[in-house]
This record gives structure tokens, sequence and C-alpha cells, in this order.
């Protein structure tokens, strides 16, 4: 059987910089390859570009943006 893919979801509180220490702590971290990380935040912060994860897309509901990211190839 093949492994299932895996879903990390975080919606860390508006108005602050934990959403950043989130991504942080994945980049600092050993994960799966088939980990997803899906952030939610307000259109005010922006979040930088991780090193290990790619941005797949970013979806946008009102004041809140929803960011897809994905594990970024070679490492």
């Amino acid at each position: 059987l093949a492994p299932a893919p895996v879903f990390v979801y975080a919606d860390p509180p508006y108005g602050t910089e934990d959403v950043k220490k989130v991504l942080a702590h994945y980049d600092a971290n050993t994960y799966s390859p088939l980990e997803s990380v899906i952030v939610e935040h307000g259109v005010r912060t922006a979040l930088g570009q991780p090193r290990s994860l790619v941005l797949l897309k970013e979806k946008r509901f009102g004041d809140t943006i929803v960011s897809y990211f994905g594990p970024r190839s070679g490492g």
C-alpha cells in the first residue's frame, strides 16, 4: 500500500506573525515529502517563501487568503 498523503492545515490568529512561525517550523523539521501545507492568513500578512516549500496557489476570500504549499522538488 502506498502511504496516504498528509495535509497540514494552519489557521493562526490574524494580526500576528504566527503564520510565519508555522512555516519556519516546517522548514526546520523533517516531514514526509507527501505533505502539503495549507495556511490561512490575513491579506496584510506577507508570508515570504519557505525553503522547503513552493507556493502552489492562493485563494482570496475577502480579507482572508488561503495559501497552498507543496514540497519543493530536489530538497
